[in-house]
């Protein structure tokens, strides 16, 4: 027999999420549909937005010397806030009245809404109204003046050192919390009752909520204002905490944990914290033509991909705050207001999160330390949250801006004109810099870090340093890709080239290997012209643009439509579990022109067995494919013989497609030619971990939620949601993706 879901304790739910996912800019979304009251709690100093409500925040931080004084003090509050936004609106009303707009007569439910939606939308309107950064406006100052002055005047007739449980305590005329809710919410100009919500308290930067008062250790500040939320539960009211903060078990604790038995007992129970945030909404959506290599690797292109807020803030920036955008995400994912000269152990892990699909074994709470330092301050997503955060799931999801940030940190700081930077034995002890492979070891010995059973992750560091590499090697004029602006021209969108975001294939490989390989010919091809053509000539303009890897989840991503996506995230990926003959795919492009006619080059096996190409692709291009055997005692690049030919002087096709195939034996200096001295250890260190996969769309039972986490991380599966908001693609793309077998 199911079991029958408890009445809720109280209508309230914790939202959280980090910095810059538009958790403010959602809410704001629904002032302008149903009757919105937002109260910012954050310190009168932060830089916060929306600016804090000074005067609320005082009253919130006062230190009251019983328990029953603050409980009285929430009573006031909340009695005075909700009586001040039935004055607001009547006001309103009334202005409508002598200007003569018609208002709806409300007739039933449906009158009510429009109604209140009209009244939300002008309410927001002048709650709103001169906001700056830092202060708020006229209005909505002088609302919380009068909020304050009216729970000041909130002067309790029957106060008692011990109440009775959930008692309501009366003020001026008699006045209560119940009384002020009703009125609110069903005041003679309503005139229909309804269960959903009719207003929204919201309290921003509530974690000061939580935050135990000194000397006492059974109450919060926020136990006390939820007693009273409590006494309104029957009414249309509903109550969220807005925090960036990972640290909120209050908010919505374990059974166990709680102080009030009917909670304990689970006769009453409280609502999951949310955690679902847009994603991609101010992007700019690739189409089938138009769009090249230097316009999708741009700044521009760039800071629109993910989060809302660094899209918002530089379209509404000025040309230097544009210029200067990198710099101002480096402050929000290293928590720093500066640019430091050295790295904590959690901004390194932070970098590192950004450009490799890390992820964290499940634990208990006391173990999460890591994942919650991440998303309170260095902006890892939440993608689902239980009740007491017992349950966490996070990620870092694909975002092109964040991960340049992280080159920047880190990749220019090991690379130099293509030479490893020396790092002074001092300076690597005050952790000025740990080469990528090193800080993922460090972190392994202290975490619960997952990096997987294949030496995946590994592969993905060795080939991310090798891209950065590759972007230090001094270049002529002439070896930037065909449309580069070198001349004075500051545009950020199409600025990809001359920042170097770009580089070839033979680069790549000169900065990856040991060995040079770019006179070796291919093992297998498709037409016999072909069998003599080395790869540097097979290669040439053909580009390579990532920053960062994707861990897909689907097996029919590693198709040319999606991966031609990847590239205009500057993305590689890294397949799904389980992916017939290829583990890693790095898309590229022969010339600039990011159109599905043009070729592209994937590391990978058979390219129709995996799906790469489909059936009918008759003159595919040529195709390099890398093994790296990592845990190979032996050290060695080398490329497989050909088959022996028919006859002397002669050629007959191989295959159904050209491969250039190179197989990368151990993990050394002599493979690999990133690999610095005494890098060796860490990596068969690191090749040890295993993978413990957790999907958050399981933890989620209705089809919305589960959209917005697909959103939340894009292009790892071939679901629409996954890229809907931010690409065009054709219909069916990827039904004819399964494993396709290659006719002989």
């Amino acid at each position: 027999m199911q079991q029958k879901t408890p009445e809720p304790y109280a209508r309230y739910a914790a939202y959280t999420q980090s910095s810059g996912t538009g958790k403010s800019r959602m809410n704001d979304e629904l002032a302008k549909k149903i009757i919105y009251i937002p109260v910012s709690l954050a310190a009168d100093n932060s830089d916060t937005f929306p600016p804090p409500d000074v005067e609320a925040g005082d009253w919130f931080a006062f230190h009251a010397s019983t328990r029953e004084r603050y409980e009285h003090r929430m009573q006031a509050f909340v009695c005075s806030l909700l009586k001040n936004a039935l004055d607001r609106l009547k006001r309103i009303e009334e202005e409508w009245q002598r200007a003569g707009y018609h208002v709806p007569a409300v007739t039933g439910t449906r009158e009510v809404h429009e109604r209140m939606s009209l009244l939300a939308s002008e309410f927001r309107k002048k709650m709103g109204d001169g906001m700056e950064f830092g202060q708020h406006g006229e209005y909505r100052a002088a609302f919380y003046q009068s909020v304050i002055e009216g729970s000041r005047n909130f002067v309790p007739t029957n106060v008692q050192s011990k109440t009775k449980k959930d008692s309501p305590i009366l003020g001026q005329n008699n006045k209560t919390v119940k009384t002020s809710a009703e009125e609110l919410t069903m005041d003679p100009w309503k005139k229909a009752r309804t269960d959903e919500p009719l207003v929204i308290l919201c309290f921003d930067e509530a974690h000061m909520l939580t935050m135990s008062v000194a000397g006492e250790y059974d109450w919060t500040r926020f136990s006390e204002l939820r007693r009273v939320l409590r006494m309104i539960v029957g009414w249309p009211i509903f109550t969220l905490f807005l925090s960036t903060v990972g640290e909120l078990e209050q908010f919505v604790p374990l059974p166990q944990q709680e102080t009030s038995s009917r909670l304990a007992i689970r006769e009453l129970g409280l609502f999951a914290p949310i955690v679902l945030t847009p994603f991609d909404i101010l992007a700019e959506r690739i189409s089938k033509s138009n769009w090249t290599l230097q316009r999708v690797a741009s700044t521009h292109h760039m800071t629109h991909l993910g989060r809302p807020l660094f899209a918002a803030m530089y379209d509404a920036g000025d040309a230097d705050f544009q210029q200067n955008i990198v710099k101002f995400a480096g402050t929000k994912l290293l928590h720093s207001k500066t640019h430091p000269s050295s790295l904590t152990a959690m901004q390194s892990l932070a970098c590192m999160g950004v450009r490799i699909p890390i992820h964290f074994h499940p634990t208990v709470p006391p173990d999460m330390v890591k994942e919650r330092i991440l998303v309170g301050q260095h902006l890892r997503l939440l993608l689902y949250a239980g009740l007491g955060f017992t349950s966490m799931i996070t990620t870092c999801a694909s975002e092109p801006l964040l991960a340049e940030v992280a080159y920047r940190v880190l990749g220019t700081r090991r690379w130099s004109a293509g030479e490893a930077v020396m790092i002074a034995p001092s300076e690597r002890g005050a952790q000025k810099f740990s080469p990528p492979l090193q800080a993922v070891s460090e972190h392994l010995k202290h975490s619960y870090l997952d990096l997987g059973t294949r030496g995946e992750t590994v592969a993905a560091v060795l080939l991310l340093d090798a891209r950065d590499r590759a972007t230090t090697f001094p270049l002529a004029p002439n070896e930037l890709p065909p449309g580069t602006d070198t001349g004075g021209d500051k545009t950020l969108r199409y600025d990809g080239a001359r920042e170097r975001r770009i580089v070839t294939v033979s680069q790549f490989l000169k900065a990856l290997l040991a060995k040079p390989c770019h006179d070796i010919t291919p093992l297998e091809y498709h037409h016999v012209q072909h069998a003599e053509v080395r790869l540097e000539f097979a290669f040439k303009d053909c580009f390579v643009y990532f920053n960062h890897f994707i861990k897909a989840t689907s097996f029919e991503v590693v198709n040319q439509a999606y991966l031609r996506l990847a590239i205009s995230r500057g993305a590689a990926l890294i397949c799904a579990d389980n992916q017939a003959g290829v583990d890693i795919i790095i898309p590229c492009l022969f010339g600039t022109q990011l159109v599905s006619e043009k070729r592209h080059l994937f590391t990978a096996m058979n390219p129709y067995t995996c799906g790469i190409f489909a059936k009918d692709v008759k003159d595919p291009p040529p195709v390099l494919r890398m093994v790296f055997a990592l845990a190979s005692s032996g050290s060695a690049v080398t490329s497989p013989s050909r088959r022996q030919r028919t006859s002397p002087g002669r050629h007959e096709a191989s295959a159904k497609f050209t491969a250039y195939d190179i197989w990368c034996a151990g993990a050394g200096a002599s493979t690999f030619g990133v690999v610095q001295e005494g890098e060796q250890e860490v990596i068969d260190n690191i090749l040890k971990t295993l993978r413990r996969p957790r999907e958050a769309e399981r933890m989620y039972k209705d089809d919305e939620p589960v959209s917005a986490v697909r959103a939340m991380q894009p292009l790892s599966s071939t679901d629409r949601s996954h890229f809907e908001r931010w690409a065009e693609i054709e219909e069916g793309i990827g039904e004819e993706c399964e494993l396709l077998e290659a006719d002989e």
